[in-house]
């Protein structure tokens, strides 16, 4: 027989086990009506979680929000994510996204060229790179900036830098 000792009780089941948990938390019919998961390891991140108040010294909110499903919580979350993305537009996220599948495509069409022309290419653009070094300089200072005042997060920051 299986006995479980405390060092099974918590983690060790991943994500999925986390995220599991949460659904079973906030189900209809639970005394739980919302759970947030988020990292324990960044401590704005358990700040921002829980303060009174949204403080924006914190960075944008980070954590996945479970709540019950039909709850009045629910709706809530759901009208502020849609004036959110109402005000924003077209979502940065998704945005990030298709950036990336299209680096990835345009990656996969590199492979498939010869070693010699792939070289010529990846030289002509570092050319260009360095050619308008300062241009891009002062747009990634731009990026940094827009970046810091809108509380985007300090990983997504640390790759602009």
């Amino acid at each position: 027989m299986f006995k479980q000792t405390p060092k099974t009780i918590t983690g060790r089941g991943g994500m999925s086990a986390k995220i599991d948990a949460a659904r079973r938390a906030v189900k209809p019919g639970c005394m739980t009506q919302a759970c947030i998961v988020a990292s324990g390891a960044d401590l704005d991140c358990i700040r921002s979680v829980f303060s009174p108040q949204y403080d924006l010294s914190y960075g944008k909110p980070k954590g996945t929000l479970f709540v019950t499903p039909g709850s009045e919580l629910e709706k809530q979350a759901l009208l502020e994510l849609e004036a959110e993305t109402a005000a924003n537009g077209d979502c940065i996220s998704q945005e990030a996204r298709n950036s990336a599948t299209a680096a990835r495509d345009e990656a996969r069409k590199l492979q498939a060229l010869p070693q010699e022309e792939r070289t010529k290419i990846l030289y002509t653009v570092a050319g260009a790179l360095l050619e308008h070094e300062d241009e891009l300089l002062k747009a990634n200072a731009l990026d940094l900036e827009a970046a810091q005042k809108d509380g985007t997060s300090i990983q997504l920051v640390s790759r602009l830098k």
